[in-house]
């Protein structure tokens, strides 16, 4: 079944993929809609032309596998096999679409090794990872002895879900929460630790502002709601202008 994906306007800028042919490129893109949601899918010739192009039955499977040979020459598809059947995995797929409710797994996992060389794909950082890089040595210039006492956490704590779990303010169901952490971390979403420790730091700092201002506030949410909804990446809330002389704003 086709999915929906994103096209973010760096794909147009990508000068390694302006290396390819176009065909090869619309291929690539078609492919996004026919993998699965952690980026797999079966590395049939026949089957994929017959998705992608079903209705081009001018296009040959000679040319249409020159096209995945393009992808495959530029590492955007890595191919691997398990019990002789051959699959694709896109690298850095899941950096680049939004996965709201993933649905179970339809092919293999690709193997660690692939995961772990998926991401020096591109030659350099993308601008998503860059961000996350300066926002992580930001907080380490204004929080140097906060992020010390994480490191060291992190290293005995191996995965950091104990330190979130520590910080949380909210505990419930840590079982399920642990399985979410380590699904995040396997898929390349969940954050660097510290992130995740100061936007919790920040959102309670920000609900006692609202609180000493007389605004509701929601409870917290359930950890495994806030990790399920990312809910690391909210923006901060502004609390409404009282300019109705007697109205409560404390009251919900």
């Amino acid at each position: 079944m086709a999915r929906c994906r994103i096209i973010k306007p760096e794909f147009w800028d990508d000068e390694r993929l302006s290396s390819i042919s176009l065909q090869a490129r619309l291929t690539y893109i078609g492919i996004w809609n026919f993998c699965d949601d952690y980026g797999v899918t079966k590395a049939s010739s026949l089957w994929l032309k017959s998705r992608v192009f079903p209705y081009d039955d001018k296009i040959s499977m000679k040319d249409f596998e020159k096209w995945l040979s393009e992808l495959r020459e530029l590492r955007r598809l890595i191919e691997f096999k398990v019990k002789n059947e051959s699959f694709f995995f896109i690298p850095n797929f899941l950096k680049h679409q939004v996965i709201n409710r993933p649905s179970k797994t339809r092919y293999p996992e690709p193997p660690d090794n692939i995961n772990d060389e998926s991401l020096n794909t591109h030659g350099a950082l993308t601008d998503e990872i860059e961000i996350e890089v300066e926002i992580e040595r930001e907080i380490e210039r204004e929080h140097p002895r906060e992020c010390s006492v994480i490191k060291n956490a992190e290293q005995k704590n191996g995965d950091g879900f104990e330190i979130f779990w520590s910080t949380y303010p909210k505990k419930r169901a840590k079982a399920a929460c642990e399985k979410i952490w380590k699904d995040l971390k396997r898929n390349k979403i969940l954050p660097a630790i510290g992130k995740i420790i100061e936007s919790i730091e920040s959102q309670k700092r920000e609900r006692a502002t609202l609180k000493g201002r007389g605004v509701f506030c929601p409870e917290w949410k359930d950890p495994e709601r806030w990790l399920k909804k990312e809910c690391w990446n909210d923006e901060p809330q502004s609390p409404p202008e009282n300019d109705c002389p007697g109205f409560d704003w404390s009251k919900p």
